[in-house]
């Protein structure tokens, strides 16, 4: 496929410099407008600002991301007309979401500032490989841990990591290669309970900007204990179903020292975001576009080997990050502006009728959200998308204010889920190409018991949550 051709006829240097600007301005707008309009009313239309500053760095990316993002741009466009001319009125909601969609390009695009000074670690490289120094009877358990801390970092990247760490240590050990593709599924099933409870995650970042009554600390304190509640139980059950893990020498590679290390800095940076999240009185989601480039530039200064990634160049650095997070940063944005006149629509259906009639108990609701992202996404429909749509129409109703932590756990385990069993999704890609399989292999084969048994632990927990909350 060739490679599609730019906006405009311009050096690419150029185009690249105009999107890092673009994005900049973006950053910049959204920080000041969300900080500094809570005391001074002049800056609020900063947060406008940077809306036209997130459409005008998705249509200048538009050639290069996926069909799906391209295919979602359209959809947005004809939602947002269509909300202009059938329902003006309702015009300020859609202008809401924007500028929610417009965090959520923000955050991804910062997210993308800190995956050079990642990849260039030593620290986080030293890290990985002592996941393989334990005992082999408890490596599976280790990677399966592991990887969700690297994931905060490394983001899908942990998968591909792990897994080249495993096949260059099973080729110079001469041991069975089955024992990489046991790794790289660990190193899968890590990073998928990662999106479970990463509070640098989109997930996470989606059901608090969907949710208004949840608090931050209790639901990442939630998510962790359901989530580590269920990793240990498909561990277990994981050994009943796959068998014992074929056994490769225990390694000597890495260090102890550098696994604290990175313990301590994911430890550092949700403190962080947490403390300004509470401090500054800003959605976490703007504080994370804080914490993101101010981790991007000390990195470096604390590990000199990162240094080669280090940002010198903001318009540059950002302009390299919108380019690497482009389809992710694209989708999102469009995602909340098509969910907007979907929810009204389905208001003006009698949906919010059917949440406060009381016939339908709300726990029906809360389930159905953590069971209808993961179908759809059997059926090939982009996981993205129905999320967004389950979590603003559900968390911006009356479920989502009475009920708001079980709501939180039921779509954080969708979202999770969705992203096991989809077919489509990157993580089953990544997967497949590391071991051999098919794409479908990863998702209903290799992921579909384990789907099964987090969705059904999920439900357990919900229940329980919802009785007490």
């Amino acid at each position: 496929m060739s490679r599609p051709v730019p906006v405009f006829d311009a050096p690419p240097s150029a185009y690249e410099r105009l999107c890092g600007a673009v994005a900049l301005l973006m950053l910049v707008s959204l920080l000041i407008g969300q900080i500094g309009g809570q005391y001074l009313p002049a800056l609020r239309p900063l947060n406008d600002l940077a809306s036209v500053a997130a459409i005008t760095l998705a249509l200048l990316r538009l050639p290069h991301v996926r069909r799906a993002a391209q295919v979602f741009v359209g959809l947005a466009l004809i939602a947002a007309i269509s909300l202009w001319i059938f329902a003006p009125a309702q015009m300020p909601s859609l202008r809401n979401a924007l500028q929610q969609g417009t965090a959520f390009s923000a955050f991804l695009t910062t997210l993308g500032l800190v995956r050079g000074p990642v990849r260039a670690s030593k620290l986080v490289a030293d890290a990985a490989a002592y996941l393989f120094a334990f005992p082999a009877q408890m490596r599976t358990a280790a990677v399966t841990f592991g990887a969700q801390f690297l994931t905060i970092l490394f983001n899908i990247g942990t998968i591909s990591l792990l897994s080249d760490i495993a096949r260059d240590h099973a080729a110079r050990s001469g041991s069975d290669s089955r024992a990489a593709d046991s790794i790289t599924i660990a190193a899968l099933r890590g990073t998928l309970f990662a999106t479970l409870w990463n509070p640098i995650g989109i997930g996470f970042a989606v059901v608090l900007a969907s949710i208004s009554t949840l608090s931050p600390g209790v639901f990442l304190a939630a998510a962790v204990i359901a989530t580590l509640v269920v990793a240990l139980g498909s561990l277990w059950v994981g050994r009943l179903i796959e068998g014992r893990p074929v056994a490769a020498p225990t390694s000597v590679g890495g260090s102890a020292r550098a696994l604290i290390g990175l313990l301590v800095a994911v430890a550092a940076l949700i403190g962080a975001t947490l403390l300004l999240h509470t401090l500054l009185h800003i959605s976490f989601l703007v504080a994370a576009c804080i914490i993101l480039p101010a981790m991007a530039f000390l990195w470096p200064l604390v590990e000199p080997a990162t240094r080669s990634a280090a940002v010198r160049n903001p318009a540059k650095a950002m302009g390299e990050a919108s380019a690497a997070t482009a389809s992710e940063a694209t989708i999102f944005l469009t995602a909340t502006l098509i969910s907007t006149p979907v929810a009204l629509l389905l208001q003006s259906l009698g949906l919010e009728v059917i949440f406060t009639a009381g016939v339908v108990p709300p726990l029906v609701f809360v389930l159905a959200g953590l069971l209808l992202v993961p179908l759809l996404a059997i059926f090939y429909i982009p996981h993205t998308i129905s999320f967004v749509m389950v979590a603003q129409i559900i968390g911006g109703s009356v479920i989502g204010q009475n009920h708001p932590l079980s709501l939180g756990i039921a779509l954080m385990f969708a979202w999770g889920m969705a992203i096991a069993i989809s077919p489509i999704s990157a993580m089953s890609l990544i997967t497949g190409r590391c071991i051999g399989r098919s794409t479908t292999d990863v998702s209903f084969r290799i992921n579909g018991w384990f789907t099964i048994f987090c969705l059904t632990g999920a439900m357990l927990m919900v229940c329980v949550i919802y009785i007490f909350e």
